[in-house]
């Protein structure tokens, strides 16, 4: 990223309003409008838009108009943007290091296999918590350690022994262009790591009805 990017981007956040209607749009995935953020911050719609226009232009949200029935101001949808920020002193490049490890791995014929145990061990390391098994205990522990790792997740439902869980911040975003099954499947490992290590059933992990959604079985609760 440019410097002059970063430091227009920088002076942007460092508005504690803005930086906190950023966090309310970068939670929902599926969208918010102005009038819902203003209604959360406190703020008139008009200041509310403002300050989303100058994150859209920075590409921190991005947005799109909704289908409206009635006279005046189309209404607007806000979502999370595609700009990243990335600051160290003095420069290091991890994301170009990763891009470039990932396209060394090309082409492994066991590439798959690698990723799941990779991942799987990375989960089960990634928490200390207990539980006593239960579905409650599981939800939990699964919720605060991918929170831990910063996925933001979210608990969509549970069942006995299912649980469906959302991720609306994806740590390896920037990645995922480079090796979508890749990437997907390593995130799909950690969670399956994560839930074995907080049950003594077995765990199979695959894809909910869209990319960022995971539904976790549990094999014999």
């Amino acid at each position: 990223m440019a410097d002059k990017k970063l430091l227009r981007i920088c002076r942007l956040l460092g508005d504690s309003t803005r930086l906190r209607i950023y966090d309310i749009v970068k939670s929902r995935p599926v969208g918010t409008t102005v009038k819902e953020v203003a209604g959360e911050v406190g703020l008139h719609p008009n200041v509310a838009r403002l300050h989303l226009s100058k994150l859209e232009k920075e590409a921190l949200v991005t947005s799109r108009s909704l289908p409206s029935r009635s006279k005046g101001r189309p209404q607007r949808l806000y979502l999370p943007g595609n700009a990243t920020v990335e600051i160290s002193i003095p420069q290091r490049n991890y994301s170009l290091l990763s891009k470039l490890l990932l396209g060394l791995l090309d082409g492994d014929a066991d590439l798959d296999g690698k990723a799941r145990e990779t991942g799987v061990e990375f989960g089960k390391k990634s928490t200390t918590l207990q539980s006593t098994g239960s579905i409650d205990d599981i939800c939990r522990g699964l919720a605060r350690t991918l929170g831990e790792l910063g996925f933001e997740p979210l608990i969509i439902g549970k069942k006995e022994d299912q649980i469906e869980i959302q991720t609306q911040n994806c740590i390896f975003k920037e990645l995922v262009p480079e090796n979508p099954a890749l990437v997907c499947r390593l995130h799909h490992a950690i969670t399956e790591g994560i839930a074995r290590q907080l049950t003594t059933s077995s765990v199979d992990v695959s894809l909910g009805n869209y990319r960022c959604r995971q539904v976790v079985r549990l094999n014999g609760a």
